[in-house]
């Protein structure tokens, strides 16, 4: 293995999975959607075939703070990934960003909160999840600078983290609270990955060897 995790969507096209496996990829998480309305047309096929060329597989979903609720983005999420055929031996991602959308309008407590409530809802859902394989992929300076985590240190804690730090050196990502340092599970590094039976650039990144 290569000790690296690609998160791939449509706009990676077709891919040749077990190319991907050959080459030597840990793990592979397919974009489910965004929000409550958007289901990438690729999420179902590539989830199910990248476990077919036996990657461990997991999906990931981009949050949304204000277009739509937490209970309406989580009964797309849980409907979409049954009907995919999840396990609770698969991972889910939460990606939080305030790049695009309504992200870039919410306070700092409307993405604190309604993130909460949505993993929250996830969690209490009779989605066959463990609660070990979650995971919140979020952009550094977006955590630090746009999401009240505070109110909800504890819980989030809980939840493994996935920094998006796009750099080579040094060889971790900046430290994010309230996991603190060298408590990252994956380091999503580079946005220009590139990956044997995938057409063009892949989201990579690395597993903490030290977890």
């Amino acid at each position: 293995m290569n000790n690296n995790v690609i998160a791939i969507s449509r706009f990676q096209g077709t891919i040749e999975w077990d190319k991907v496996k050959e080459d030597g990829v840990s793990m592979a998480f397919s974009r489910l959607g965004e929000g409550e309305t958007y289901i990438d047309p690729t999420f179902s096929e590539n989830f199910r075939k990248s476990r077919v060329a036996g990657i461990p597989s997991g999906a990931w979903h981009i949050f949304r703070a204000k277009s739509s609720t937490p209970e309406a983005q989580a009964r797309t999420i849980v409907n979409t990934l049954k009907e995919a055929g999840f396990t609770n031996k698969d991972a889910f991602a939460f990606e939080v960003n305030n790049k695009v959308g309504s992200n870039k309008t919410a306070t700092k407590n409307e993405m604190a909160n309604n993130l909460y409530h949505l993993i929250q809802h996830i969690i209490d859902s009779d989605l066959p999840i463990c609660t070990n394989n979650l995971y919140i992929k979020t952009n550094i300076d977006t955590w630090k600078n746009s999401v009240a985590w505070e109110l909800h240190d504890d819980f989030f804690r809980k939840i493994k983290i996935w920094p998006e730090h796009w750099r080579t050196q040094p060889d971790s990502p900046d430290t994010l609270y309230p996991w603190g340092k060298g408590n990252w599970s994956f380091w999503e590094y580079s946005s220009h990955g590139t990956v044997n039976g995938i057409n063009g650039n892949v989201l990579i990144s690395k597993i903490n060897p030290l977890l």
